[in-house]
């Protein structure tokens, strides 16, 4: 999507300057963060006028950032509620039509400016208060994107069995394929560093399977992914855009495509490093013949010189 597909309006223009690029101390107890990293909150938007402000007003107010707000065609007053939060560096971009979850985060990170960008849902499960928890390890230099995770941390609630199950089978594959250990893949709460966001210009899914779609893309270009306890609430207003049968339809599209990526990736790393190595070693084997070609000629040429002078010392005798 290009930024011509999307009307940007910005609202509350007002950002949180920092006073000291010193280390600052979270009074909740969490480690220090250096405060002179621009963080880029992005927060896709669907029909979410009850729970959108509360999200909006419990952003710490304590670092450098910048709020997105990506709404992806919402019919209700959910940009009216944006609006009125005060204080708060906002920028909204709309979606003319409903493009799905996958799509309102891939404009938001096109869009961002920070150093670390962090996802999070508008719904109200989960608290902006964890933002330093997963900015810390990009902050450290320990990861390159960080997964806030329910089961780590704190689910107020009881997971559905297919969610569960769904994300045991996706953790399967990603530590098979990738070596990856991620739990909660299917959470939308993450960090990304700057650095990874390159590897996701070109991105498949533009609704829910864009969340294992990152992790897949993640694994294959080896990325280091991690994860970090959360506090995960339940829904309180309205309801939730899950399409099951759309994320099964992904999940099954990523296996597959980055399955074969990963076979044909090895098959020709396997194939080009002996090829390689046989070309390495036939380029020693004739270097080390001209070599000798080369010694064999000069000796073989001082021996005439020495013959011809012997001959002609007797000549002229």
């Amino acid at each position: 999507m290009t930024l011509k597909e999307a009307r940007i309006e910005t609202v509350n223009r007002k950002r949180v300057e920092n006073k000291s690029p010193e280390l600052r101390a979270d009074t909740s107890g969490e480690k220090t963060l250096v405060k002179n990293n621009i963080i880029s909150i992005v927060i896709p938007l669907f029909n979410e006028e009850n729970s959108i402000y509360r999200v909006l007003k419990q952003i710490p107010n304590h670092f450098n950032y910048e709020v997105i707000v990506v709404d992806d065609g919402s019919t209700d007053n959910s940009i009216e509620v944006v609006k009125k939060v005060e204080g708060l560096d906002i920028r909204i971009i709309k979606h003319s039509t409903n493009r799905g979850y996958g799509a309102a985060i891939m404009t938001g990170l096109r869009n961002a400016t920070g150093n670390i960008v962090v996802t999070l849902d508008s719904d109200g499960q989960h608290n902006p208060k964890d933002i330093p928890k997963v900015i810390e390890p990009i902050d450290c230099d320990n990861a390159d994107i960080v997964i806030g995770s329910r089961y780590l941390g704190n689910c107020l609630y009881r997971v559905p069995l297919h969610t569960r199950t769904g994300e045991l089978f996706i953790k399967f594959i990603l530590k098979i394929l990738f070596g990856l250990k991620i739990g909660n893949n299917q959470s939308g709460f993450r960090a990304f560093s700057r650095r990874s966001l390159r590897y996701f210009d070109e991105m498949k899914y533009e609704e829910m399977g864009l969340t294992t779609e990152l992790l897949f893309k993640s694994g294959f270009n080896k990325l280091k992914v991690i994860e970090v306890p959360i506090e995960v609430s339940p829904r309180r207003f309205g309801r939730s855009h899950v399409n099951l049968l759309n994320i099964v339809r992904s999940v099954l599209g990523c296996i597959l495509s980055y399955s074969l990526k990963k076979i044909l990736k090895t098959f020709y790393k396997r194939v080009f490093s002996d090829l390689l190595a046989n070309l390495i070693k036939e380029s020693e084997e004739e270097i080390l013949a001209t070599y000798l070609s080369k010694l064999l000629s000069r000796k073989d040429h001082q021996n005439l010189r020495d013959s011809q002078m012997c001959s002609s010392f007797y000549l002229n005798r």
